[in-house]
């Protein structure tokens, strides 16, 4: 009888043990996660991720291009009755995200103590770093500088990125930054063009934030109105129906406290305790101020953006190849109902079997972890940005 190896036996354990493992770093302090997970809880709940089964594309069609014929008329006229095509495609391509750890005969029949301890220790220690990589990878690529050729690119192409946040949320409004790409459409449409295809923009005076009518307060109370859609009663049928439900709020540390000290020094009206000079959870509208531990790196700055009209196209501005400069954070506004990250339904975050390394590396085995997915836009002019004016 062949005597099966410790790397076999390893395998096994960690295929018989997946159900019962924890999420957390059982016995080891985990120093390599992140203060906030964005991409975890877009892609869970109602309205979160959109789970796909196949396809190969992911496609979804939207009432954008606005057409009238509506006028007055007298009885008994003639009329030429028309229709104007309303309906634009959106198309986004299938991204893919691997994250692998190998493990060897070595690492196992080297390390003293039972077959036991010594599988559970060695399993704790590779699913964290695993898991924790990859979640890691994904929520940079949230937040990941715009790329025209590679995120726009239509081909589900090896090493090609997914969209990020900074592609349909931008500080013009309409495309990313001249200095990512030759951007024309944004998920194959032309935000130049099309009106509504633009995201909201609102600025604030940097210097002087605290100011009544140009501060950041005065920001969000422009911002605001421009992405809530009320729908007029009985007309629920034809008109989505939001209520701001899904709308998250999103800054850099800097921006959390920017947004805190303002609140402090009207605390005599904004007071969330008596002698308490901090907001455990500041809120603008009922909606919480969110921070977002990658925007404090992102070198997402950007200069010379214009915010077009509905006659005039948006004007791109320029990255500065810098994270966003001290006393001038953003504030993002991301609507989960209508920009979402849609995943394949066999193939989100799944654990593969311990595959072996073959003649070249007889002695190892690797355990990957795998996601199929993207970022997709169902709306751009529910989402917006509080910028500083200059």
């Amino acid at each position: 009888m062949s005597q099966v190896s410790s790397v076999t036996a390893f395998g096994n354990y960690l295929v018989n043990t997946r159900e019962a493992r924890l999420t957390g770093p059982r016995d080891l302090l985990n120093e390599l996660t992140l203060n906030t997970y964005l991409f975890a809880e877009m892609a869970k709940g109602k309205d979160g991720g959109v789970a796909v089964q196949s396809g190969t594309e992911i496609s979804d069609t939207v009432k954008i291009s606005p057409f009238s014929n509506s006028r007055n008329y007298a009885p008994g006229d003639n009329r030429t009755t028309t229709r104007g095509a309303t309906d634009k495609r959106i198309f986004v391509p299938w991204r893919f995200t691997e994250t692998d750890r190998p493990y060897t005969e070595a690492e196992i029949d080297l390390n003293e103590g039972d077959e036991f301890t010594q599988f559970k220790n060695l399993e704790a220690s590779l699913m964290t770093d695993l898991h924790t990589d990859h979640l890691n990878f994904c929520e940079a690529s949230l937040w990941a500088k715009p790329d025209a050729t590679a995120m726009e690119n239509r081909n589900a192409g090896v090493n090609l990125p997914q969209y990020s946040i900074p592609c349909f949320v931008t500080e013009s409004g309409g495309v990313p930054p001249t200095n990512t790409g030759a951007w024309t459409t944004l998920a194959q449409i032309n935000p130049s063009t099309e009106v509504n295809w633009r995201s909201k923009v609102a600025t604030y005076d940097s210097a002087n934030p605290d100011d009544p009518n140009n501060g950041l307060f005065a920001a969000f109370d422009n911002i605001m109105p421009q992405l809530d859609y009320m729908v007029p009663g009985g007309y629920e049928k034809y008109i989505e129906n939001d209520n701001l439900k899904a709308l998250k709020i999103l800054t850099n540390l800097d921006g959390l406290n920017l947004f805190q000290s303002l609140l402090r020094s009207g605390n005599d009206q904004t007071r969330a305790g008596p002698q308490d000079p901090s907001y455990g959870k500041p809120v603008f509208k009922g909606i919480p101020i969110d921070y977002i531990s990658t925007l404090d790196t992102a070198e997402l700055d950007e200069t010379g953006a214009v915010v077009g009209t509905a006659t005039v196209a948006p004007t791109a501005g320029t990255y500065q190849s810098q994270a966003y400069p001290a006393g001038k954070p953003r504030f993002f506004f991301v609507n989960a109902r209508y920009l979402k990250i849609v995943f394949h339904r066999k193939h989100m975050m799944r654990e593969t079997d311990p595959i072996h390394g073959g003649v070249s590396q007889r002695d190892t085995m690797s355990v990957f972890v795998e996601s199929w997915w993207n970022l997709f836009p169902k709306s751009r002019r529910r989402h917006g940005i509080i910028r500083p004016a200059a």
